[in-house]
């Protein structure tokens, strides 16, 4: 019998115990601690965060930190420029000293900056750059809206959505435009393919002196894939993507435009006897059980929920120590969103670029790039500005059948120029039509001391 009641003591013991370490463990508690580098030197501003919230701080002067009312098991995320970011359980500590260490993978990153190349480790100006494999993540139809989001500095601005010149405005730091200078020239970069090109690195403040007075808003610095030392790798990548409307005011039902014409007569103080639709004669369009009475869809007859981006591109890769050689060829076709013959655009990119080492000090480099498009829309306009299409799409009733009993016959749709759907196919309307096509080349010679 005494040895029962000592057995449930003990476990009465250690249950309770165990309960209090648990209720211990769940209190939350205040964390403070130092961060130093590997000298013990304290960091300044580094981020000290819980891991999934957006609690955090940074250290001070000397390097310390304090967080207050944390779960005792919470997760603390340690991170500075340069350094390695650690992940650390607090795991019911109070006091927490952490070194970080030199990632030296990003200090020995190699950025483009004006006229040539530096180590990241080494940078004193406002510089920012994106790698290729970040620019080809999403298949974005022009490469200025691939960098939305990439680089600290730089705002984008979209204003249309027309296939080739859906591009965005570049803007650094808010000073306007900046310069584009593309493998050394300078140029555009709304017709260039994601996929040719190797980094981007934009120029910010001072950083961007040794361009002198046109580099005031900034330098955008593109450079293109170039020949490596290895055997020939070809590369081949294909993308079929949809693209659709964000957000448009669609058009109007009959009984919506019946109701609001009658509501816009009525609330001008005229009398109802006037108004150009009755009660009833509003209820019967919203119905639409009455053929007398009938509601088109327009915008659903006309444009099509999404529209057909396609991109394709092969390239060639390699070389030896005496001469390195990149060959690309890129095709894009985008359609528009009107669902019969509203036209698109079609892009053929070519790239070659050569190193040849002729000596040991000297370098010959031989860069061909090209650019051939092809747009043709129709001829009523969808561009801002211009986009009478666009007009064509509310002035058309709703009322008015999308078709009539004669297939060869087209329903006007009561607006003057025939109905939207009319005026956006170029089959009847009649199209415009352009090939703007961009050329560069280039051949250095570089002559290294030694």
């Amino acid at each position: 019998m005494k040895q029962v009641i000592l057995s449930l003591a003990k476990g009465m013991t250690f249950l309770f115990m165990w309960l209090f370490s648990l209720c211990l463990f769940a209190q939350n508690i205040t964390v403070s601690g130092r961060v130093t580098d590997t000298s013990g030197e304290p960091l300044i501003g580094v981020t000290v965060q819980v891991q999934g919230t957006t609690i955090g701080t940074v250290t001070n002067i000397d390097g310390n930190f304090t967080l207050s009312n944390l779960p005792s098991n919470a997760a603390i995320e340690v991170s500075y420029v340069g350094m390695q970011t650690q992940l650390i359980d607090v795991a019911g500590r109070i006091s927490i000293n952490i070194t970080l260490r030199e990632d030296t993978e990003i200090l020995d990153e190699i950025v483009v900056v004006g006229y040539g190349t530096q180590r990241r480790s080494t940078l004193t100006g406002s510089i920012a750059d994106v790698k290729s494999d970040q620019l080809t993540v999403t298949p974005a139809g022009n490469i200025t809206n691939a960098l939305t989001g990439k680089l600290p500095g730089l705002i984008t601005t979209q204003s249309m959505g027309l296939p080739g010149s859906d591009q965005a405005n570049l803007n650094i730091r808010g000073f306007g435009a900046p310069l584009v200078i593309v493998d050394g020239i300078e140029a555009g970069l709304t017709n260039l393919d994601p996929s040719q090109v190797e980094s981007i690195s934009i120029l910010k403040d001072g950083a961007s002196s040794i361009y002198g007075a046109r580099a005031g808003n900034g330098v955008v610095l593109i450079s293109t894939k170039r020949g490596v030392t290895q055997k020939p790798t070809i590369t081949l990548n294909a993308s079929y993507t949809m693209q659709g409307v964000t957000n448009m005011a669609k058009t109007l039902s009959s009984g919506q435009f019946a109701e609001l014409s009658r509501e816009s007569h009525l609330n001008a103080g005229n009398p109802e006897e006037t108004a150009p639709y009755t009660a009833e004669e509003v209820a019967k369009y919203y119905a639409g059980n009455d053929p007398a009475y009938p509601s088109s869809d327009w915008y659903g007859f006309t444009f099509r929920d999404w529209a057909p981006q396609q991109n394709y591109n092969l390239s060639i890769r390699g070389g030896s120590e005496k001469i390195k050689y990149m060959g690309y060829l890129g095709y894009q076709k985008q359609e528009t969103m009107i669902r019969k013959n509203g036209g698109d655009y079609q892009r053929f990119n070519i790239l070659s670029n050569i190193d040849a080492t002729i000596t040991e000090n000297l370098l010959l480099t031989i860069d061909l790039m090209a650019a051939y498009e092809f747009r043709k829309f129709t001829g009523r306009g969808l561009e801002n500005g211009d986009g009478i299409a666009w007009q064509d799409l509310y002035s058309t009733r709703p009322w008015y059948p999308t078709a009539l009993p004669d297939p060869e016959k087209n329903a006007s749709g009561g607006a003057d120029v025939g109905s939207v759907a009319l005026s956006t196919d170029m089959d009847i309307w009649g199209y415009n039509q352009s090939k703007p096509k961009d050329l560069r080349g280039a051949i250095t010679l570089i002559l290294r001391a030694g």
